[in-house]
């Protein structure tokens, strides 16, 4: 089935039935798309797209191989691949309500890779800015011991340590502000190296960082 197309001039969306359910849909793409915006103080974006999927088949053939069901949703350099609000709760393990937090985690991967010109590299940065603002920017639940290897382990994007990633990052930014994470993802986007970046914005080096970020 050929999807049908519609434009929000900051995204175009692709879908298969234009329903109640769309109608919704997208006005949760663009209230996770200015909370992203906000949070960026960033005014101007490439125009990016989101394909709403209704099956697990559907999902894995734009995902590349079969994913487990906790997967709902990706994103693809500009393009964000996501279950509809129709059928998230039935398609994957999450309740429909979470279908916004998602929105806005994969919404934040496309803000990622404009500036940085990376897109889940270095994972912890970018999948624990995502996971940071999915979760409202709220301090994490549980108190969880960051380790510096496992941080630094890109291989690790079959099965990211969200809640690592987003612990360090909320450190960060309770410590140093937002500001100072810009900062860190723009410097990285010139100079492509992470260590560096953290050593110009922080004045520390990021084992450094993680030994503080453990003391709390």
């Amino acid at each position: 089935m050929k999807q049908e197309k519609k434009d929000l001039q900051f995204c175009e969306i692709y879908f298969n039935i234009f329903n109640d359910s769309l109608k919704e849909s997208i006005n949760l793409i663009k209230k996770a798309f200015e909370y992203n915006k906000k949070f960026f103080n960033l005014n101007k974006l490439p125009k990016f797209k989101i394909i709403l999927v209704d099956s697990r088949k559907e999902f894995d053939k734009l995902w590349g191989e079969k994913s487990q069901k906790w997967i709902s949703g990706f994103a693809k350099k500009t393009t964000i691949i996501i279950f509809t609000l129709e059928k998230f709760e039935k398609e994957t393990c999450w309740k429909k309500e979470e279908f916004y937090s998602t929105l806005v985690h994969e919404i934040n991967h496309i803000f990622f890779t404009n500036i940085t010109k990376k897109i889940y590299d270095p994972l912890w940065l970018s999948e624990g800015l995502a996971t940071y603002l999915q979760h409202n920017q709220k301090k994490p639940k549980k108190t969880i011991k960051i380790s510096s290897e496992i941080l630094n382990k890109n291989s690790n994007y079959k099965n990211p340590k969200y809640n690592m990633y987003n612990s360090f990052v909320y450190y960060l930014i309770k410590k140093y502000g937002k500001n100072k994470i810009i900062q860190l993802l723009k410097i990285y986007g010139k100079n492509k190296n992470i260590k560096k970046s953290s050593k110009i914005v922080y004045n520390k080096d990021i084992k450094e960082l993680i030994k503080n970020a453990n003391k709390i």
